[in-house]
């Protein structure tokens, strides 16, 4: 992981959420340091899950199955397409669908 430019020891990855919850529960440590610890420890179980979508959709793609869990039907049948053509004609149609221009200011006459 490059910060500003700067290689980041490989090291330091596994200390800093230690670190970090120290900082968080040390009664001694300001509010503000510990509400930045709190948020810096939400970041990382944030990337930590996003790593993980990014690793599966890598996985799914090297095997050859949708990354976005979306599959392409090779067809349909006639009960599926009767279903979609209930559901389509289930919602209701509107008339008014453009939309309405806004009314024009009148102008005033002058004296």
């Amino acid at each position: 992981m490059v910060y500003d430019g700067w290689q980041m020891p490989e090291g330091m990855f596994a200390s800093v959420p230690a670190a970090l919850h120290d900082i968080a529960t040390c009664p001694s440590q300001s509010t503000r340091d510990r509400i930045r610890a709190m948020e810096a420890l939400s970041h990382l179980a944030q990337q930590s899950v996003e790593a993980a979508i990014a690793l599966d959709r890598i996985n799914r793609l090297d095997s050859g199955q949708a990354t976005d869990r979306v599959q392409v039907l090779d067809g349909i049948s006639d009960a599926q397409l009767k279903a979609v053509a209930q559901t389509i004609a289930a919602v209701p149609k509107t008339t008014d669908a453009k939309p309405k221009p806004k009314p024009r200011r009148g102008r005033q006459s002058r004296p």
